[in-house]
C-alpha cells in the first residue's frame, strides 16, 4: 500500500477520541496546550490508549500548527451517572479523593445506538439490546 501524505489546506479540523477526561472534561473541547499537559497527568489511568492519543495530537500540531483539534472524551458519555451508579464498592474516603466508576467506550455505544435507530427504528433502539464491542487480539509468538 502506498503512503499518502496530507498537504496543508486539505484538512479543516481533526477530531480525537480520548479515553479519559476524568470529571473535568464532560463535553467535546478544542485541544489546548493546557489540556495536553493535564492529559499527560492522566496517562497512568490508561497508558495503552492515552499515551498514543497524546502523541497523535502533538504530531498533528507540529505538522499543522493552526489546525483546530477537538477531543471527545469517552468518560463524558457516563459523566452524569447517578451517584449510586458512580460509586465503587470501596470505602467512601476514596470517593472524596476522586475515585469513581467511569464508563468507557461510551462514544462507540452512542454511535451504535444511533445506527440501530437509523436502520431499525426508534423502538428497536430503545428496546432490549445487546451491543458487542469487539477488540483486536494480537498474536504474542
Amino acid at each position: 500500500m502506498r503512503e499518502q501524505r496530507i498537504r496543508r489546506g486539505e484538512l479543516t479540523a481533526v477530531g480525537h477520541r480520548v479515553v479519559h477526561g476524568r470529571p473535568k472534561y464532560s463535553e467535546p473541547q478544542r485541544i489546548t496546550t493546557e489540556m495536553v499537559e493535564e492529559l499527560y497527568q492522566l496517562q497512568p489511568f490508561d497508558p495503552e490508549h492515552l499515551s498514543e492519543e497524546i502523541l497523535l495530537t502533538e504530531a498533528f500540531h507540529r505538522r499543522f500548527p493552526n489546525l483546530p483539534q477537538v477531543a471527545c472524551f469517552d468518560t463524558a458519555f457516563h459523566h452524569d451517572l447517578p451517584r449510586v451508579a458512580r460509586l465503587l464498592p470501596i470505602p467512601r474516603r476514596y470517593e472524596a479523593q476522586g475515585v469513581r466508576r467511569y464508563g468507557f467506550h461510551g462514544l462507540s455505544y452512542a454511535f451504535l445506538i444511533e445506527e440501530l435507530e437509523r436502520l431499525a427504528g426508534p423502538q428497536a433502539a430503545r428496546g432490549r439490546v445487546i451491543l458487542a464491542h469487539c477488540f483486536r487480539l494480537t498474536k504474542t509468538h
